[in-house]
């Protein structure tokens, strides 16, 4: 099940200082020094407390931010958000002056294909789901995307791709049912245009006298534009159609002036370089002689290829990239058995490594846990209350699998993204992350707090900040990976 596990306030600010040493955000005056005007395009990755997010690797502060969230005004790690601000590049430090959020649809559900395709249908708009799609909702009799039922009413965040899907980073379930009245928004490119209406995709979008054009007319709509539709009238699943209540003309990428500092993050959506230039999300951007790459080269500009370019925007609305820094796997990936739980100082122990999570950590458990289930081990009966699946629900031996963050100053791990698996946990055991320590004599390797033996790895070359993958089977005596595979990249 998906819910938020909450911090004691003493955590807040243990886990809010630990992630600000990671960035040197302690040190205002130090930072204030190289700040620089920037427009940044990301999704967020964590909100440590009220004081600062995280998004394409920046620790930007909050504290006097002026939040522009259409939705609900709170702000979720998994939404693309749009940061006016200041930033140190060298310390990966910023503060956010503005903070734009928009959902790209709000609507209906019309087909579940999670299981076999990995996809949702949402109003005749395709949105694509990973393991890492954050996905928020407090029913729990719909703990999963693949439980989530048609008809459902959700909102959708993500990165949009040439062919008009969505690459999803968050879904969030507002409803398992939708009802006439509900806002419906969807954003998107038109794609065709008859008579009194257009489509986006699949969506036929019908507009009439008393539908309200904004920044264009309705003379102007045209196939190819980029638009926000908005209705609070009902939508027709059978036919694929609703009437717009307004309709405005977004513009292509990024809304930025020339010379502009900008940063974005997204998918390569063309078919790699042409001339110098390739589409990033729905933005171009030229590469040039002075482009500096960071874990990659030119020739790793694919499509599908997640990235971020950084640069200025020229007089033709094109970002001139000074720097493409290529996305790499996320930072710790730990699948194995947990060795201890503390549930007041939220934190675990997994195959020795300390995995603390927050209030944005989600959470989710297996349904063999579900009370009742006739594999549940410790079968519970119903209470009819709302079961909320928390650290408290965690117990030794149990197998999760998680994904998160490593902080050197203080060797933890913070969790994004935490997911207890069956009862009879598989094998084999994993743990992806920075090489943090080497011991030659006794033949093993510390990755991101998890001990290695690498006896069985005669010829392997490592050296500490390397990162490196592990598989084999676990010791809890001996709190001992025992690798039968072992991979190392090299340092940047």
């Amino acid at each position: 099940m998906n819910y938020r596990h909450l911090l004691p306030h003493s955590i807040i600010l243990f886990i809010l200082a630990f992630t600000s040493a990671c960035s040197d955000s302690t040190n205002s005056e130090s930072n204030s020094d190289s700040l620089e005007a920037i427009k940044s395009i990301g999704v967020i990755g964590s909100i440590n407390s009220q004081q600062s997010i995280e998004v394409n690797g920046t620790d930007y502060s909050t504290t006097d931010s002026a939040v522009n969230n259409e939705e609900d005004g709170s702000l979720d790690v998994g939404m693309v958000v749009t940061i006016d601000g200041m930033m140190n590049e060298d310390k990966h430090y910023g503060e956010a002056h503005k903070i734009h959020y928009e959902a790209d649809i709000k609507g209906v559900v019309v087909a579940n294909d999670v299981t076999n395709s990995n996809s949702l249908n949402v109003m005749g708009q395709t949105v694509l789901v990973d393991d890492m799609t954050i996905y928020v909702s407090d029913n729990s009799n719909y703990p999963t995307l693949d439980s989530i039922p048609v008809d459902a009413y959700v909102e959708v965040s993500g990165l949009w791709h040439m062919d008009g899907s969505i690459k999803a980073t968050r879904i969030k379930l507002e409803s398992e049912a939708y009802e006439v009245g509900m806002t419906l928004k969807v954003r998107g490119k038109i794609t065709e245009v008859a008579d009194m209406y257009f489509t986006i995709n699949d969506l036929t979008v019908m507009y009439n006298d008393t539908t309200d054009f904004i920044n264009f007319t309705k003379d102007d709509i045209a196939t190819g534009l980029c638009v926000k539709v908005l209705s609070l009238q009902a939508f027709d699943a059978n036919a694929m159609n609703l009437t717009a209540d307004s309709i405005k003309l977004k513009q292509h990428g990024v809304d930025a002036d020339q010379g502009d500092k900008v940063e974005l993050y997204g998918e390569v959506t063309s078919d790699g370089v042409t001339d110098n230039l390739f589409m990033l999300n729905d933005q171009q951007v030229m590469i040039t002689d002075r482009t500096h790459y960071v874990h990659g080269t030119v020739n790793d500009i694919v499509k599908g290829a997640m990235l971020q370019a950084k640069g200025r925007m020229d007089e033709n609305n094109v970002l001139v990239a000074e720097k493409i820094k290529f996305q790499k796997p996320h930072n710790v990936k730990i699948s194995g058995i947990v060795d201890a739980v503390n549930a007041e100082e939220n934190y675990l122990q997994v195959m020795g490594a300390m995995v603390y999570v927050n209030n944005n950590t989600w959470m989710k458990d297996h349904p063999h846990y579900a009370p009742n289930h006739p594999k549940n081990p410790n079968p519970m009966a119903e209470t009819g209350d709302m079961l909320v699946f928390g650290l408290s629900n965690i117990e030794p031996g149990n197998f999760v699998m998680i994904h998160g963050s490593y902080a050197a100053q203080t060797d933890v791990v913070l969790a994004s993204k935490l997911q207890r698996k069956k009862p009879e946990h598989p094998a084999p055991v994993q743990v992806v992350g920075p090489v943090t320590e080497i011991d030659t004599e006794n033949q093993f390797i510390v990755i991101a707090g998890v001990k290695v033996d690498i006896s069985g790895f005669a010829d392997l070359s490592v050296s500490i900040g390397n990162k490196a993958s592990a598989t084999g089977s676990y010791d809890e005596e001996s709190m001992t990976i025992f690798a039968a595979e072992v991979e190392v990249e090299p340092s940047e």
